[in-house]
């Protein structure tokens, strides 16, 4: 049985769609990432964290177990999910606020021992609560504004800290990659570092937190090994793959390029040219559409 600070009909599991982009996100980490959700649309029991505050019930989007082979304690992870019609509405006061509630609810459950004897949460043996990740979904989508605004955006406290929560943010600029990915790849499988093993890649049905927002994320797929790069092509981008190939014994046959202008391609294959041992491969360049104007539900089955 489920604890009862843990509540499945709350005002947050009445809250099937609202505002959120649920189903979108849910899809993306469950079916494309394959972490193991937990809870979905649950409000928890949770305690104060300072003697200025009163215990509360907190609404939660999604708790899935994480995965990271480079943490050596299993931990649950929090995601939250926002969608905005317009970037234009997306101001750094706005991120603001959403990380700062997003990580008080971190903080909230962080040491909350009675959360971690919860039937499904003791199942997983989820140990910890450290991480969260805060996505945003817009329907209409400007990469520079999206970039601006994370610049801007001032924080109230930010340490680094093993016990300080640590949030991510994950929003079309990556979703449109991922759904790129799946679109060009067949049979699909993500690589992942182990913790104690400085050179190995591990393959795995699952995406890594850490290869999730990484600039490289390193996959297998029916044509062979992969690297999907969030880095801009050039001659120092090339050396960096190059290096990493070299450096986890993989044998590229596929390279995507997330963020550049497909019409420079002669240029970019200029880049390439430079480097030795890359003359069979055709990189993939993506464009900056990032508007993901497609539901990723259906994408991400």
């Amino acid at each position: 049985m489920n604890t009862p600070i843990i509540n499945l009909r709350g005002p947050e599991g009445k809250n099937i769609t609202g505002e959120f982009a649920e189903d979108e996100i849910e899809a993306f980490f469950s079916n494309f990432a394959g972490w193991n959700s937990i809870y979905y649309n649950v409000d928890i029991a949770v305690p104060k964290v300072s003697d200025e505050e009163k215990s509360e019930n907190r609404g939660y989007d999604f708790i899935y177990e994480l995965f990271e082979p480079l943490e050596n304690i299993n931990q649950g992870v929090i995601i939250e999910s926002k969608k905005i019609s317009d970037i234009s509405n997306f101001t750094p006061s706005m991120l603001a606020k959403h990380i700062g509630i997003l990580k008080h609810k971190v903080k909230q459950v962080m040491n909350y021992q009675e959360l971690y004897e919860d039937t499904k949460i003791k199942a997983c043996n989820v140990k910890s609560f450290r991480y969260a990740i805060l996505c945003y979904r817009f329907s209409s989508f400007d990469y520079d504004k999206y970039l601006q605004t994370l610049e801007m955006c001032k924080l109230e406290e930010t340490i680094r800290d093993m016990n300080f929560p640590t949030i991510f943010i994950l929003s079309n600029d990556r979703l449109k990659a991922f759904v790129e990915l799946k679109n060009y790849t067949k049979d699909l499988k993500f690589y992942s570092r182990q913790l104690r093993s400085t050179n190995t890649l591990q393959e795995s049905d699952k995406l890594p937190l850490f290869h999730l927002f990484s600039d490289i994320v390193p996959f297998k797929s029916k044509d062979g090994d992969g690297i999907l790069t969030f880095d801009k092509p050039s001659v120092e981008s090339f050396l960096f793959i190059k290096d990493f190939e070299s450096y986890y014994n993989m044998n590229l046959s596929t390279i995507i390029f997330a963020n550049c202008n497909y019409n420079d391609e002669p240029i970019y294959n200029q880049y390439k040219s430079e480097i030795e041992g890359f003359e069979n491969i055709s990189p993939i360049y993506l464009g900056f559409d990032m508007n993901c104007s497609i539901n990723l539900k259906t994408v991400f089955k």
